[in-house]
C-alpha cells in the first residue's frame, strides 16, 4: 500500500475512539432520559405515553433507516482522504525532481485536482447530514403537533388536565433530542466501523512466517542454488542462479541494469521466496533458521539508502542497544572507518536528516556501511555502494571490505569494472542466469568472456576520454 494511504488509515483511528466515547455518553444519559420520561409520561397520561410509544419507535426506526445512507459517503470522504495524503507525501519526496524539471505547476494541479474531490465528497456528506437532520426536525415537529392536538381535544372533553398535557410534551419534547443524539451516535458508529475496516486491513496482513529455529552459524559459505523467481504474471527474472558466497573470499558479481541484483539481495534476506531452487548456509536451507537470527546476521548496504531525522549515531544504531559512546568509536575505529566521523563538527551527534546536515551520497552510502558492519555480521552484501565515492574513498572501503573478508563472508554488487578487477571471484549475471564466473585473472585472459569485452570496451572509452 501507499504510504499515505496506511497514514490515513490509522489516523481515521481517531473516528473510533471518539465513537466510543460518544456512544457511552449517549447511551447512558440519553437512554436515562427516554426511560424516565417514558415513565413519567404514563404518570401524568396513559393515553398520551401509548401513542408516545408507538410512535416514537416509528419515528426512530425511519431516523436510522436514513443514516445507513451515509455509511457509503463516509467511506468515499476517507478514501479522498488517503488518495490526497499519499499524493502530497509522493510530491513531497521527489520535491528535488519536481523542481530540478520544473514540473511544479503539473504537480500543483495534481494536488489541487485530488484535494477539491476530497472536499467535494466532504461537502456530499454535509448535505447529506443536513437532509437528515432537517428531516428530523420535520419529523419531530409533526410527531409534537400530534401529541398536542391529541391531547387538546382530551382537554376539551375534560378527560385530561391542561397541566397534564403539557408536563406530556414537556417529556416528549425531551425524548425527541435524545432520540436524535442516538441516531448521531449511529452515524458516528458507522463512521467508526468502516475506519476500523480500513484499520483491520492493515493490521490482520499476514505476517512473515519465522517455522526456524536454528541459530544462525556459517562456517563455509552461503549459496543459491538453482534459483528461480519471478513476479506474478511475469515471466522468470531469475532462471536457475547459481553462485556461492564464501568465507575468506571477496566475491562479486556484475550486471546489467534490470537483470535481478538487487532482488537476488533480497532473496538472501528471505523478503521474497525462490519460485524454485533454494538458499542454503552449509547446505543448511536458510529457512531452517531463525527469521529474525538469520537477518541479525546478514548486513546489507542498498541501493537505496534511507536516512532517518537525528544523529549519526542514532542512523548508525537503528534502535539496537548503546552501552556507551566510546565504545561505538572504538568499533567504527576499529573497522577502520574512524576517519569518516572525525569529519563532522559535534561527531556521533551530528544532527542529520530534514532539520539536520545533508549528506552526500558518498557519505550516505558510508554511513550505510557502518549501520551495516555495526553488529559484525556473518554474511555482508555491498549493493552498488561505491557509486557515490570518489578513488580515494573507495580504496578506503575496499581495504576494509578486504579485511573483513577475512573472516566473513562478502559479496559485492556493482558496475563499477574497477572495483570487480580487485576481488577474488566474479559472477556475471545475464538474462536471469549467471553466463560466467572465475577469478577476474582466468575471465580476462579468455578473450571470449564477455568480462573481458567489457574491460577493453572501458579501456578504449578511457582512452577517447
Amino acid at each position: 500500500r501507499k504510504i499515505g494511504d496506511i497514514t490515513a488509515r490509522i489516523n481515521d483511528s481517531m473516528r473510533i475512539q471518539q465513537a466510543v466515547l460518544l456512544i457511552t455518553n449517549t447511551t447512558i444519559i440519553d437512554g436515562l432520559i427516554v426511560l424516565g420520561s417514558f415513565i413519567f409520561m404514563f404518570y401524568f397520561s396513559s393515553a398520551l405515553a401509548w401513542i408516545s410509544v408507538v410512535t416514537v419507535p416509528i419515528y426512530t426506526f425511519i431516523l436510522f433507516s436514513r443514516a445507513k445512507t451515509i455509511k457509503d459517503e463516509q467511506n468515499n470522504v476517507m478514501k479522498g482522504h488517503s488518495l490526497v495524503e499519499s499524493s502530497y507525501i509522493d510530491s513531497l519526496k521527489g520535491i528535488d525532481e519536481v523542481l530540478g524539471f520544473c514540473v511544479s505547476d503539473k504537480f500543483t494541479l495534481l494536488n489541487k485536482n485530488l484535494f477539491e474531490n476530497f472536499q467535494e465528497r466532504i461537502k456530499q456528506l454535509g448535505f447529506t447530514q443536513a437532509k437528515l437532520s432537517f428531516f428530523a426536525d420535520i419529523s419531530g415537529s409533526a410527531l409534537t403537533a400530534f401529541i398536542l392536538i391529541f391531547g387538546a381535544v382530551y382537554v376539551i372533553k375534560d378527560k385530561l388536565m391542561l397541566g397534564q398535557m403539557m408536563a406530556s410534551y414537556s417529556l416528549l419534547a425531551g425524548i425527541l433530542p435524545s432520540i436524535n443524539r442516538f441516531v448521531g451516535a449511529n452515524i458516528s458508529l458507522q463512521g467508526a466501523n468502516i475506519a476500523a475496516q480500513r484499520l483491520r486491513d492493515i493490521l490482520l496482513v499476514e505476517k512473515e512466517r519465522n517455522c526456524g529455529k536454528l541459530q544462525f552459524k556459517i562456517e563455509e559459505k552461503l549459496t543459491i542454488l538453482n534459483g528461480v523467481f519471478s513476479w506474478p504474471r511475469s515471466k522468470p527474472l531469475l532462471r536457475g542462479v547459481t553462485l556461492s558466497v564464501e568465507k575468506g573470499r571477496l566475491i562479486s558479481m556484475w550486471g546489467r541494469s534490470g537483470t535481478g541484483k538487487s532482488t537476488l539481495v533480497q532473496i538472501i534476506q528471505r523478503k521474497y521466496s525462490l519460485s524454485d531452487g533454494q538458499v542454503l548456509v552449509d547446505n543448511v536451507p536458510a529457512d531452517k533458521f531463525d527469521l529474525f537470527e538469520y537477518r541479525k546476521s546478514i548486513g546489507v548496504v542498498p541501493q537505496e539508502i534511507k536516512i532517518f531525522n537525528g544523529t549519526i549515531v542514532d542512523n548508525i544504531t537503528m534502535g539496537r542497544e548503546i552501552k556507551n559512546y566510546d565504545e561505538i568509536i572504538r568499533k567504527i575505529e576499529s573497522l577502520g572507518l574512524g576517519t569518516f566521523i572525525s569529519r563532522f563538527e559535534y561527531g556521533l551527534l551530528t544532527p542529520i536528516g530534514e532539520e539536520g546536515r545533508k549528506l552526500s551520497g558518498g557519505e550516505m552510502q558510508m554511513l550505510a556501511l557502518i549501520r551495516a558492519l555495526y553488529d559484525l555480521p556473518e554474511v555482508l552484501i555491498i549493493d552498488e555502494g561505491f557509486s557515490g565515492m570518489d578513488i580515494e574513498v573507495e580504496n578506503t572501503i575496499f581495504t576494509v571490505l578486504r579485511k573483513y573478508a577475512e573472516g566473513h563472508a562478502v559479496l559485492i554488487i556493482t558496475h563499477n569494472l574497477r572495483t570487480i578487477s580487485k576481488t577474488d571471484y566474479i559472477y556475471i549475471l545475464e538474462h536471469g542466469v549467471i553466463t560466467e564466473q572465475g577469478k577476474p585473472e582466468e575471465l580476462l585472459s579468455n578473450s571470449d568472456s564477455h568480462y573481458n569485452k567489457l574491460v577493453n570496451l572501458q579501456k578504449v572509452k578511457l582512452r577517447a576520454e
